[in-house]
């Protein structure tokens, strides 16, 4: 119970994770995993990413955690109430599981939570208003969750210091320029990578930038303070993609910088508090 970090990624291991576990437990003979988090109330960081560990998320975390990364597994189902409400969480990485369900106005519970990491997963629906609560929110990536859908809720634009918004692979339309607009460098803002499905660049505009005369709010993202440009993803799999981003931060959009999904997060972890 003493234990504060755990690190078992990259270790093939398979299993579910369970709320808690009585006595003690080992690792059977068909290397089956069974760790009851629930038990470990002293934990601050668990990194159980890239293994086969499958199932739904309990619904019982260590309520002092600051770094939870459960991302390149198997895991179904949704996000339990009780990750919501873990208070001193500043990273939660679930990308590249099987996730569904929406996302849950309860989310606003994560209040110290700046970076949001969902990508690759099966959830739907709305973006909920509640995303705007999160007001250290530097990170947020939805990408690659094709049942996301509707506007962007005019409530983002209370995250004045997010960096990266990543809806790539949704179905997220409308105007952005009033939510995101007023969140880019230029106006005073953080915001440096937009990505999304926007309209192609304009023909008539030598320099290829996205004038908004074009854009069909109900079908593909607007957004009059950004440059929409032609990427090619190389990246499994690899597709062709129109992208958006904030005016100010041209110079910065690498292929290098803009692609690697993960490894640039910007965000130290906190180190576990005594």
């Amino acid at each position: 119970k003493r234990l504060r970090r755990l690190n078992l990624e990259n270790n093939d291991l398979t299993g579910a994770l369970v709320p808690e576990v009585q006595g003690r437990r080992r690792l059977s003979n068909d290397d089956n995993f069974s760790l009851g988090i629930g038990n470990l109330t002293s934990l601050r960081q668990l990194d159980l990413s890239n293994n086969d560990l499958d199932g739904v998320l309990p619904d019982l975390f260590p309520p002092g955690i600051v770094r939870l990364a459960l991302n390149n597994n198997l895991f179904s189902g949704g996000l339990p109430q009780s990750m919501l409400q873990l208070e001193d969480l500043v990273e939660l990485y679930l990308h590249w599981n099987s996730l569904t369900g929406s996302i849950p106005n309860e989310i606003s519970g994560l209040t110290n939570l700046r970076i949001l990491a969902l990508s690759y997963n099966r959830l739907y629906g709305a973006i909920p208003d509640a995303m705007g609560e999160l007001t250290g929110l530097e990170v947020a990536r939805l990408d690659n969750n094709f049942g996301i859908n509707g506007t962007m809720p005019a409530s983002i634009r209370q995250l004045t210091k997010l960096k990266v918004l990543n809806a790539v692979g949704t179905n997220v339309v409308g105007n952005f320029s009033d939510t995101i607009c007023s969140l880019s460098t230029e106006e005073g803002g953080n915001l440096r990578r937009l990505m999304a499905t926007c309209e192609d660049p304009d023909d008539n505009d030598p320099f290829g930038n996205f004038n908004g005369l074009s854009c069909d709010p109900e079908w593909e993202v607007c957004c009059s303070c950004c440059q929409c440009t032609s990427r090619y993803v190389n990246q499994p799999p690899a597709y062709q993609i129109n992208l958006c981003y904030p005016f100010g931060e041209g110079d910065a959009f690498t292929d290098d910088e803009t692609w690697p999904p993960f490894d640039d997060f910007i965000v130290e972890t906190p180190e576990p508090m005594s």
